[in-house]
């Protein structure tokens, strides 16, 4: 019945009287804004974490950016700074900071994207087989209507979303700051690092209208872990995307890539872990770096989900 005319009607009613609120279009470019802020800082670190090697450092940025993220919620928590007004002024803030260093150049490293672009396109782009790319992209493009259709017409519907999960979000939300309260679930108090990601899905229009889409940057960080694991591995570019398809595709990935459980994040976690552990015994450089990386990995799946103790000794012992 969802995708009967009358209800695709009356969603994309709902849609349109949603954008046309002028404080959701506000939320929308100021959460935009800090995002940039958080993207600038991750950048800034990734400067210190680079490992040299490009689809590993993909790995590294994008996890800085998910741990920045959860670690910026939990300061404006504890603060009890947790609404949309001081975040942004932190946001704008730093972002200026950000900008007048890498202006200087005393900060960040200018990169040349004209250049950078011209080796990704001699690398990448001799003797394509556009029938094979349009394939990919075509499984690329149904997996993300897949997820807009998931995001906008079905709302949280796991039991652990909705019993231990968003009431936290709904809460800290509420009162501006980390609290505890009374419920029946004390699952609700377990290590919650993904609660304050979900936060920052919801913080700024103050609506839960995206918050399915929360475990979306861990089904991505995943899906190019396997990627990097297979190119590791020497395996060729197009049948290491087609193996990452071949994850992302997985039904139980895919599911929890919408549903509002941190169990994809744990995942994400672990294959970020094992690619910085496989690219290490290639290459055997960046030890140190590594090893930051992988306490960070662990702090972060840790507060998030403790069952990465009993899988942790597998890491450690290759």
């Amino acid at each position: 019945h969802i995708f009967s005319i009358p209800e695709l009607s009356h969603f994309l009613n709902i849609f349109l009287c949603l954008m046309q609120t002028p404080n959701i279009i506000l939320a929308l470019l100021q959460w935009s804004v800090a995002n940039l802020f958080v993207m600038g800082v991750a950048a800034l670190l990734w400067q210190s974490l680079r490992l040299d090697c490009w689809h590993v450092d993909c790995l590294v940025y994008g996890f800085l950016v998910i741990y920045l993220t959860t670690l910026l919620m939990m300061l404006l928590g504890l603060f009890g700074w947790l609404h949309r007004t001081p975040l942004l002024l932190v946001s704008l803030v730093g972002g200026l900071g950000i900008g007048w260093a890498w202006r200087s150049g005393k900060i960040l490293t200018r990169l040349n994207l004209r250049e950078v672009a011209t080796r990704f396109r001699i690398r990448h782009c001799e003797r394509r087989q556009y029938l094979l790319a349009g394939f990919f992209l075509l499984l690329i493009g149904v997996q993300l209507i897949r997820f807009g259709v998931h995001i906008w017409f079905l709302p949280p519907y796991v039991w652990d979303t909705l019993t231990y999960h968003l009431p936290n979000v709904a809460e800290w939300i509420q009162h501006h700051r980390l609290i505890t309260f009374d419920t029946p679930v004390k699952r609700s108090f377990w290590p919650a690092n993904y609660e304050l990601f979900q936060t920052w899905f919801a913080l700024f229009p103050h609506h839960d209208f995206m918050i399915d889409a929360a475990s979306i940057p861990f089904y991505l960080l995943a899906t190019a872990c396997v990627y990097s694991i297979a190119r590791t591995l020497s395996l060729g570019r197009r049948l290491a995307v087609f193996i990452a398809l071949l994850y992302a595709y997985t039904p139980s990935v895919t599911l929890h890539a919408t549903s509002g459980n941190n169990d994809l994040s744990i995942a994400a976690v672990y294959l970020f872990i094992l690619a910085l552990l496989l690219d290490w015994k290639q290459r055997g450089v960046h030890l140190r770096k590594r090893l930051v990386l992988m306490w960070l990995g662990f702090s972060l799946a840790i507060g998030t989900k403790p069952y990465i103790i009993f899988i942790a000794p597998g890491l450690l012992i290759f």
